[in-house]
């Protein structure tokens, strides 16, 4: 077996890739050195494994020098050409096949140094042609929009002719500068939002940094208003992605964002690109969350959401993708929560074979006890439930307090106390899942036991002792089951 970056890098390549990279590799463009063509040739017998007891640099040296003596300094040189050559060609095909943007831009710049002046022109009205058509909207559309301006005031200043055409350099000013503004402002709600969502469990006060307090002191709202004059193309755009901002950052009380960035979503998705569709759904989605989650009932509103995804297809980012699993779960939580039963059997059946294979199984059976849960079939719902083994940190937590729900119900409160015993024992050595999750789980554990406790004794709380244990569960912030457990306290 060869330790080696090369190898390391080859083995990822497909099949089709492999075959790319031997032509890459024998190109003289490329590369120059004959015995990297050759160690190609070799690596062709193990890959795409390598894991043959065969395969040993002292082997590949005999191939490729017959019957000298080993060195071992050259066969490094060589794996280390090999791992150069194979970063170079993932560049290469990355640009060839993904980046066809950046391409045409080069071809720009280099026909303006060239001054192929006739040419330049041409190419640039190609590229207007493609990429100022106002569909494919996505933060990309402005940058490369703006890169097509700078280009363009480059070739008339270097040719001397800023001052000559003064009115379309201005213009040219003015659109690249509109361009700029709107992919800096869409950037930077973007990353807002990402900050907002990675603080979650931690000791972060969001408004105290610095990108809010740019938001802040820009006046956003006000500002994104002089877009319906400059710029009204824009304007639907750049508000969707403002009312996003201003939902998660908990400026929503009263809903109007989230109205108006429903209704602009709605009317405007098929203008951008289909990656794009699913971040927007993502926006609703997450908003109609993010408002369940401040005490709004927005269960079934979430629901018309999830439908409108898989409608619509957005439910993941590309049509070859899985199913999330965390968005699968959602999915059926939300949809029992407000009692669409016979929904969510139809959802778990057409949808279960899009989650990766590993997560299947665990999911029918984790699904069926959320469903037998929801029509009181407790017994079924045990069974299922205590079929499920989840590693994901999420999940397993979903499944523990689902079995110490459905415990309860069934007054096993011998079960239900070995289960806690079983879990806090668990936890004590899961270095994997967050503390922030823990706790959570934890604070269920302790106000269950306590629930559980008194209903199993048959005792009865004051008047004063009951608000006192509701008030507890509804201050508790990092609790799980919030819901379920005001339920049960009586």
């Amino acid at each position: 077996m060869i330790k080696s970056k090369a190898i390391d890098i080859i083995r990822t390549f497909t099949p089709v890739e492999f075959k790319e990279f031997g032509k890459f590799v024998r190109s003289p463009y490329f590369n120059e050195n004959r015995k990297l063509a050759e160690l190609h040739g070799l690596l062709k017998r193990y890959y795409p494994d390598f894991s043959r007891k065969s395969f040993t640099k002292e082997n590949l040296y005999v191939k490729l020098f017959g019957g000298r003596k080993y060195n071992d300094g050259t066969m490094r040189k060589l794996l280390s050409g090999m791992h150069i050559l194979a970063e170079r060609y993932m560049i290469h095909s990355d640009i060839a096949d993904k980046n066809l943007f950046m391409q045409n831009l080069t071809l720009l710049k280099e026909l303006d140094e060239r001054k192929l002046d006739t040419l330049f022109n041409s190419t640039l009205r190609k590229l207007n042609v493609i990429y100022k058509k106002l569909e494919g909207f996505e933060d990309n559309y402005f940058k490369s929009n703006f890169e097509l301006e700078v280009a363009k005031l480059n070739f008339r200043y270097g040719k001397g002719r800023g001052g000559m055409e003064h009115g379309d350099v201005l213009g040219d000013l003015l659109r690249g500068a509109t361009y700029l503004i709107c992919y800096s402002m869409i950037t930077i709600f973007k990353l807002n939002q990402d900050i907002m969502s990675t603080g979650v469990g931690f000791d972060f006060d969001y408004k105290k940094t610095i990108v809010y307090r740019f938001i802040e002191s820009l006046g956003a709202e006000k500002f994104l208003e002089s877009f319906k004059t400059y710029a009204p193309d824009f304007y639907p755009v750049m508000e969707i992605y403002f009312s996003r901002f201003m939902i998660a950052a908990g400026h929503d009380e009263d809903d109007r964002y989230y109205a108006k960035l429903k209704e602009l979503v709605l009317q405007n998705l098929a203008k951008f690109t289909r990656f794009e569709q699913y971040n927007l759904m993502l926006f609703l989605e997450n908003s109609c969350a993010q408002k369940n989650i401040s005490g709004k009932d927005f269960k079934k509103e979430l629901n018309q959401v999830h439908r409108m995804m898989l409608s619509t297809g957005t439910f993941r980012s590309e049509e070859t993708d899985y199913f999330s699993l965390v968005r699968f779960r959602n999915i059926v939580r939300n949809a029992l929560a407000i009692g669409e039963i016979k929904w969510t059997e139809e959802f778990t059946k057409n949808y279960l074979d899009i989650l990766p294979s590993e997560f299947k199984s665990n999911m029918l059976f984790y699904s069926q006890a959320l469903m037998n849960f929801a029509m009181r079939q407790f017994d079924k719902a045990l069974e299922n439930v205590s079929k499920v083994k989840f590693d994901i940190y999420t999940m397993k937590f979903d499944t523990w307090t689902l079995k110490l729900e459905t415990e309860f119900e069934l007054d096993y409160y011998e079960d239900a106390l070995y289960s806690v015993d079983s879990y806090r024992h668990s936890l004590k050595h899961d270095t994997a899942s967050p503390q922030w999750m823990k706790t959570r789980f934890l604070n269920f554990m302790h106000i269950y036991q306590k629930i559980f406790k008194m209903r199993y004794e048959g005792s009865k709380l004051s008047e004063t002792e009951n608000k006192f244990l509701r008030d507890e569960i509804s201050s508790t912030k990092e609790l799980l089951e919030k819901e379920w457990l005001l339920e049960k306290v009586v």
